[in-house]
């Protein structure tokens, strides 16, 4: 990504325009043992942008795509 202009954010306080950061959403907040990984960015303004597979659904798995039945 630093190739399109977006720099790595090491410091989670860090809310700058342009970085892109990985969270690890972990069983507590529905992610898998081990913790789901989450890409995000921030745009030019600062507004920052969850980048999701198309069967993400917020649930379990590499891809947060393994959800229960409704």
């Amino acid at each position: 990504m630093t190739d399109y202009g977006l720099g790595a954010r090491e410091d989670p306080s860090d809310t700058q325009a342009m970085m892109h950061w990985i969270s690890m959403r972990m069983p507590n907040r529905g992610g898998a043992e081990g913790g789901t990984p989450e890409l995000y960015f921030s745009d030019p303004d600062g507004i920052r942008i969850q980048l999701q597979d198309a069967g993400y659904c917020g649930g379990t798995g590499y891809l947060g795509d393994d959800c229960p039945p409704l």
